[in-house]
């Protein structure tokens, strides 16, 4: 549960551009603006499942194995059938987030498929 404390260090009140004001009403928000002239941007990036080639050491190769086969090279995405590769489109969720300039990037899930050293390496450097 947020305190007034902790969600004033996470908030920001947008400020409109100084030439919103001169726009015809129909292109301003209406009843589709924030209740609140504070907003928090939430990106949530969820089950990556990141894996890297080739596997190393004995615990990655005996613990890993199944996982790796399974996300490495690309899953099917069920929506559309197309070739996913789980490390390209982290990173580009990852690029997306910047370019948006949300306030914050929720992890959650297994964001690299195994402990494997250099997918988590190569996560932590985005």
């Amino acid at each position: 549960r947020w305190t007034s404390t902790s969600a004033s260090l996470l908030l920001r009140r947008p400020q409109a551009p100084s030439w919103a004001a001169a726009l015809p009403e129909a292109l301003q928000l209406g009843p589709f603006a924030p209740a609140s002239p504070a907003a928090l941007q939430l990106m949530q990036i969820s089950d990556a499942h990141v894996t890297l080639a080739p596997l190393s050491g004995s615990l990655e190769r005996t613990h890993g194995k199944r996982m790796h086969e399974a996300f490495h090279g690309g899953s099917v995405c069920l929506w559309n059938g197309s070739k996913v590769e789980p490390a390209a489109m982290f990173r580009e969720l990852v690029d997306v987030a910047a370019t948006a300039g949300v306030d914050v990037v929720a992890l959650s899930g297994d964001i690299v498929s195994l402990p494997q050293e250099s997918a988590v390496s190569w996560a932590s450097d985005l």
